[in-house]
C-alpha cells in the first residue's frame, strides 16, 4: 500500500460449496507514515565539582597546588599511555628504546609536577614570615624548584639517551653511554650550583 492513498476493503467467504458474493466495501481508509519523534540531544555533561570550593588562605592554595599536580599527572599518564601504544608497533630495540622514553617523560612531569606543588605550598608558609626572612625562604623554594625541574629535565634525555645508545653496535654503545652519563652529571652540577647561587644572592 501506498502512504496517502484511499484505499476500500471487500470480503468474500469460501468454503467446499465456493466463494460468496463480495461485501459492500468498506469506508476507505488512507495509510500514513509513522511519525518518529526526534533524538534528543545528550544532555551537557555536570561540571566537576570544585574540590577547593569553600577553602581559603593557606588550605585553598595547598588544595589548588594539590589540584593541577593532580591534573598534570594525570594527562601525563594519558600521554605515556598513547605513546606506549604506538611504541608496541615497533620492534626489537626499537621499541625498548621507545617505551623506555616514554616513561622517562611521565616520570619527569611525575617528579616536577610534584616539585612544583611543594614550591607553591612553600611560597605560601614564606609569605607569612618577616620580610628579610621571607625574601630568603622564597628563594630558597624557587631554588629547589628550579633545581629539580633541570635534573629532572637532564634525567629524562639521559635515560632516552642510553635508550639509544643501547641499539647501538657493541663498540659504539659504551662511549655513547659514557657521553650521556657525563652530560647528565654536569647539568646536575651546573643546577646544585644555580640553586646555591640564588640562596647566597638572597641573603
Amino acid at each position: 500500500l501506498a502512504n496517502g492513498t484511499n484505499y476500500t476493503f471487500t470480503v468474500t467467504a469460501t468454503n467446499s460449496h465456493g466463494t460468496s458474493a463480495a461485501s459492500s466495501a468498506s469506508a476507505a481508509v488512507t495509510p500514513v507514515a509513522p511519525t518518529i519523534p526526534a533524538t534528543p540531544a545528550p544532555a551537557a555533561p555536570a561540571p566537576a565539582a570544585d574540590p577547593c570550593a569553600g577553602l581559603s588562605g593557606s588550605a585553598a592554595t595547598t588544595c589548588a597546588a594539590l589540584s593541577r599536580r593532580d591534573e598534570a599527572i594525570a594527562q601525563a599518564l594519558a600521554t605515556r599511555t598513547a605513546a606506549r601504544e604506538a611504541c608496541n608497533a615497533k620492534t626489537g630495540t626499537a621499541r625498548t628504546a621507545c617505551t623506555t622514553s616514554a616513561n622517562a617523560t611521565y616520570a619527569r612531569t611525575v617528579r616536577i609536577a610534584t616539585a612544583l606543588k611543594a614550591r607553591t605550598i612553600a611560597r605560601q608558609r614564606c609569605a607569612t614570615r618577616p620580610r628579610a626572612a621571607r625574601t630568603l625562604c622564597t628563594a630558597t623554594a624557587n631554588a629547589a624548584y628550579t633545581r629539580t625541574a633541570t635534573i629532572q629535565n637532564a634525567l629524562r634525555v639521559r635515560t632516552t639517551a642510553r635508550a639509544r645508545c643501547a641499539t647501538r653496535a657493541k663498540s659504539a654503545r659504551a662511549a655513547c653511554t659514557r657521553t650521556a652519563n657525563a652530560r647528565y652529571a654536569s647539568a646536575v652540577t651546573a643546577a646544585n650550583a644555580r640553586r646555591a647561587a640564588a640562596v647566597a644572592l638572597a641573603r
